[in-house]
């Protein structure tokens, strides 16, 4: 951990992610509130999204005449504070430690050294959106094997039983030859 930044705290690197908190940030915050900081840019460095966010960014800015592109990548940026937030969360942070660090970073973009990223909090409501979302019970995680995985194996047996249908009549007789 690093403590001189731009943004009050922020992941970089994009092989090798690091954390890095700015010194205003680590001076207003509790040692709850701090671990909670660092608990939730460690799992944007855990999942690698500083590489994510710079290929999404590519990709945006290769839509400029896109109007809905820069506004799809803000959208999945907030979203993406949002599952650190959760991930944080299910490792034992409490969030009412996040959400005391997430109202002193929005101190000091609003009132802090020239530079500092309001990025790192988000706009009003979303900041309001986040706060709520913090301080209601964790949810749960996703589910991993989806409905994805049950349409594989029910388009497998339906092709089975399809197959079955077509080449039945030639496949049965040659059977017994093979079961022997």
């Amino acid at each position: 951990m690093r403590r001189h930044t731009q943004a009050p705290a922020m992941t970089v690197g994009v092989l090798r992610p690091r954390v890095l908190i700015h010194d205003d940030l680590i001076e207003s915050l509790d040692a709850p509130a701090l671990r909670a900081v660092r608990a939730h840019e460690e799992a944007h460095a855990r999942a690698r999204d500083p590489l994510r966010i710079w290929l999404a960014q590519f990709a945006t800015d290769m839509q400029w005449p896109i109007p809905g592109a820069a506004c799809r990548l803000y959208a999945w940026r907030n979203a993406l504070e949002v599952a650190r937030d959760d991930d944080a969360r299910r490792c034992g942070i409490d969030g009412v430690d996040l959400v005391a660090a997430l109202v002193a970073a929005a101190r000091l973009s609003s009132g802090g050294p020239e530079g500092m990223a309001a990025t790192a909090v988000g706009n009003g409501s979303f900041l309001r959106e986040r706060i709520a979302r913090l301080l209601s019970p964790i949810p749960p995680p996703p589910p991993v094997n989806g409905w994805w995985s049950k349409l594989a194996v029910l388009g497998f047996l339906l092709a089975c039983g399809g197959a079955g249908l077509v080449w039945g009549d030639a496949v049965i007789p040659l059977l017994p030859g093979v079961l022997r």
